[in-house]
């Protein structure tokens, strides 16, 4: 019988027990919330502008605005509200100026090189993301639409980085994700790059296909594909090592003499392309013409990886005792 009583008074006073076991919650306006930060951290604060600092007022669990958590739930309240904390230093200590979060990026704010030097609380930073291997704009893209405020994504093509601004945790999750994109991306070209260019003729052997050149054996298969003949005889092979460090913004002129014959060669104009190839805006196969004068008879533009060989094309000269069609080779390997 005492059991049963014990059981019933439990049923009625569960619900109450319950309650006064809930957080406390309180309601504030943002500026009470700031005030309240004052008193409960020593915080001291800027204000910019008209901040809708009356307009909005939260509810939270009261505990939140005491001991070591004051100052990064005022900041995340903050936030809710579209205003932003900027560090800023008056004689050594530290102080923030709350501005409108969606002009934040404007502000002389602290820039990190490191996501694990970012602060623990909420404030409005830079990030500083230097990349490796993908692609500066495809990032770009990709973090415009994640950034609280589009304005808050540059970038800089010369040191291949991301300058990213905005809130504190907002950038820590960021980064995370660069770097998971960064190291899923191919490694891209940089420095120099070898052009080696081979100078064939092509023809009909009157019977069974015979084998390729042993000089050019490797490049059999695209060969066939793309200029096929019966018999090939190799003709010239030349090669040229260009710096492509800076091609992005001034394309890197070339010229290969094939072979010890001075009266052909390759001219090449060459840029380094942000997917890992390089385009050749055009390679063009020349035979003197006479004295100081240079007949192009091939000319086209070609893009290579590392690695790649291509059949650059096939011509017949005009005015040469070659019957066969010229067929040019390319291959192109980057310098370790």
């Amino acid at each position: 019988m005492k059991t049963t009583a014990l059981a019933s008074l439990a049923v009625i006073l569960g619900p109450v027990l319950a309650q006064d076991q809930e957080p406390e919650t309180v309601q504030l306006s943002l500026r009470e919330v700031v005030e309240k930060t004052v008193h409960e951290a020593g915080a001291h604060f800027l204000f910019a502008g008209d901040l809708p600092l009356d307009q909005n007022s939260v509810s939270f669990p009261a505990s939140r605005l005491k001991g070591e958590g004051t100052l990064e739930t005022c900041f995340r309240l903050l936030r809710s509200g579209g205003i932003a904390a900027v560090r800023t230093e008056d004689s050594g200590k530290p102080v923030w100026k709350l501005t409108p979060a969606i002009g934040a990026h404007r502000e002389g704010l602290p820039t990190y090189a490191n996501p694990e030097d970012l602060p623990r609380s909420d404030e409005f930073c830079r990030l500083l993301i230097p990349l490796k291997n993908a692609s500066v704009r495809d990032i770009h893209a990709v973090l415009i639409n994640l950034v609280s405020y589009s304005q808050g994504v540059a970038l800089s093509q010369d040191s291949r980085s991301l300058i990213l601004a905005d809130f504190a945790g907002n950038l820590r999750s960021l980064s995370k994700l660069v770097e998971r994109m960064d190291a899923a991306a191919p490694k891209p070209l940089r420095g120099e790059v070898i052009f080696t260019f081979h100078l064939l003729k092509g023809g009909q052997s009157g019977g069974e296909p015979v084998e390729v050149p042993k000089e050019v054996a490797a490049y059999e298969k695209v060969l066939r594909a793309h200029a096929p003949h019966s018999r090939y005889e190799l003709l010239d092979v030349g090669s040229v090592r260009v710096d492509l460090t800076h091609s992005r913004s001034n394309p890197q002129n070339a010229s290969i003499a094939l072979g010890g014959d001075m009266d052909r060669k390759v001219e090449v104009v060459a840029v380094r392309q942000e997917d890992q190839t390089v385009r050749l805006d055009a390679v063009r196969l020349l035979q003197r013409a006479g004295k100081g004068d240079w007949n192009a008879v091939l000319q086209t533009v070609l893009s290579l990886r590392d690695g790649e060989r291509a059949v650059v094309g096939s011509c017949r000269p005009p005015n040469t005792d070659v019957g066969w069609p010229l067929i040019l080779l390319a291959e192109m390997k980057t310098v370790e």
